[in-house]
């Protein structure tokens, strides 16, 4: 679910996948990435999913 607005949907459903992931094993992250994962913003969501990663990196 790639396009413009989709960093506010997939943050809001982080606090519901991420345990559930975790429960059936398909991830482990140590505390520290837990927590930045639960920590993410919807724009920083957007640029990661916006970014063509061929391309440059962006501000450089």
């Amino acid at each position: 679910m790639k396009g413009i607005g989709s960093g506010m949907w997939h943050g809001s459903t982080i606090p519901t996948l991420l345990p559930a992931l975790e429960q059936h094993g398909r991830l482990e992250l140590g505390q520290s990435d837990r927590d930045r994962v639960l920590a993410i913003s919807a724009p920083t969501i957007d640029r990661v999913l916006g970014h063509d990663w061929n391309g440059p990196v962006p501000g450089f």
